[in-house]
C-alpha cells in the first residue's frame, strides 16, 4: 500500500536499515561489490582447478618407496 511504501521511503531517507546503509555509504557498498567479485573469481578457479580444492580417495595411496606407519597397541 502507500502507506507501507511511504514509512519504508522515510526509513531509508533517515538512515534506518541496511538497504540505506547500502545507498548511502560507499565504502560498505565497495566492499560488498569486492567481496562477490572474490568470491566470483574462486568459483571460476574451482570450475577450471577443482583439484585443488577437493581431494577425495576412497583408498589413500602411497607413493613409490613410502611406508605406512602403523603404531602397536600396547
Amino acid at each position: 500500500t502507500l502507506t507501507s511504501f511511504n514509512s519504508l521511503s522515510d526509513e531509508i531517507q533517515n538512515g534506518k536499515g541496511s538497504i540505506s546503509l547500502l545507498l548511502k555509504d560507499p565504502s560498505l557498498y565497495n566492499n560488498l561489490s569486492n567481496t562477490a567479485n572474490s568470491a566470483n573469481s574462486l568459483l571460476q578457479d574451482l570450475e577450471k582447478n577443482p583439484n585443488r580444492y577437493v581431494q577425495f580417495s576412497l583408498f589413500s595411496r602411497m607413493k613409490k618407496g613410502e611406508t605406512e606407519v602403523v603404531e602397536s597397541a600396547k
